[in-house]
């Protein structure tokens, strides 16, 4: 899989290609979406996981999971309440900035966005996350409270402020994950400078 947009930085970058384990949730037959088997586990919070679009299944989204089966899940500004519980986050010193491409633009173009990022923390999992510069403070509002139905999860992207998600458009159901990200096998960006540093790279966080 490619990932073509933002949604998912720092974590992953537009560019990056990445390898996906399928054996986790269950194999579909090729180019369709039934599955062989089920899952062999259950999702866990904090994974990243590629699963067919719910509003499109001719498209394939990225997010990270924030909450599972059962769990009451709200956003408020930039912080997240698990079961009326902020998850544990911590404000990340020093310059915060992203190269990000933008599609809306003719023919596309890089942009340098200013950022303010948070390292967090949920389930077995730590990773950072970026908010728009200025952003991600609890006094911001908050979102609608949203219970996980069974065999569902909620998922966001590691941009929070720029990632079309859950909180659009509802949770996954397990049907339509099609499994776990787990490493970046090449990543080319800006004018397909590649990035050797991100080559080979276990996505864990």
């Amino acid at each position: 899989f490619k990932i073509p947009s933002g949604s998912m930085i720092p974590t992953l970058q537009v560019g990056d290609h990445i390898f996906v384990s399928k054996f986790l949730y269950g194999v579909r037959i090729p180019w369709t979406n039934v599955k062989l088997f089920k899952h062999t586990r259950e999702p866990r919070r904090g994974e990243i996981i590629v699963f067919v679009y719910p509003q499109d299944p001719e498209k394939d989204f990225i997010k990270r999971i924030v909450a599972i089966p059962g769990d009451t899940v709200q956003v408020c500004g930039g912080q997240v309440l698990i079961n009326n519980q902020p998850l544990r986050r911590e404000l990340q010193t020093g310059r915060c900035e992203y190269d990000d491409f933008d599609e809306d633009r003719p023919m596309g173009s890089w942009r340098r966005v200013p950022c303010t990022s948070y390292r967090e923390w949920n389930g077995s999992e730590t990773y950072l996350t970026v908010h728009n510069q200025g952003g991600g403070a609890p006094t911001q509002g908050c979102g609608p409270a949203t219970t996980i139905p069974a065999e569902h999860v909620f998922v966001m992207g590691d941009n929070r402020d720029n990632s079309h998600d859950s909180r659009f458009w509802g949770p996954v159901h397990y049907d339509l994950i099609k499994g776990k990200a787990w490493f970046i096998w090449w990543s080319a960006g800006e004018k397909t400078s590649v990035r050797l540093n991100r080559m080979f790279d276990r996505i864990h966080r």
